[in-house]
């Protein structure tokens, strides 16, 4: 069986326009790498929290969906050791070229606008924690039981 234009009729416009107008009015990043993006994160030893902008939590090993909208801020900490804190930048892909062509002005604002055309780096972090010299476990339970 094979297909013809004349199957089609008068549907063949319509299938035509409707893809080029889903093309033309999403942003070409936005519909492949999406507004997200996993970022893992593993500490030594495992079960240091891990708060990513004051808001999420989790405990190592872990991750993270984050925005590619914006840099996010990792704090991890564990009882007994140093607090870490990392910084997950967004850099922009390069891509921006390839979606004026695909996506046209339309998809390129829609990209910038969601981050789509970013990527978080680093995309996993690794953290070896360090112990706290016994002075400053002192001043940290000192300051945790005071009336």
């Amino acid at each position: 069986m094979t297909l013809t234009l004349a199957r089609w009729g008068s549907r063949w416009p319509c299938l035509l326009c409707s893809a080029g107008l889903f093309i033309w009015t999403s942003g070409c990043a936005t519909a492949i790498h999406g507004t997200t993006q996993a970022v893992v994160v593993n500490s030594s030893p495992p079960g240091a929290r891990v708060v990513v902008d004051n808001n999420l939590e989790g405990v190592t090993p872990c991750s993270f969906q984050l925005t590619r909208k914006a840099d996010h801020t990792l704090v991890i900490d564990m009882a007994g050791y140093e607090r870490e804190e990392y910084r997950v930048t967004r850099v922009p892909t390069g891509k921006v070229v390839n979606n004026i062509w695909v996506g046209g002005l339309i998809g390129l604002a829609v990209d910038a606008s969601t981050g789509a055309d970013n990527k978080l780096v680093p995309e996993q972090i690794d953290v070896t924690l360090r112990r706290q010299s016994s002075k400053e476990n002192d001043l940290a339970w000192n300051d945790r039981h005071r009336s």
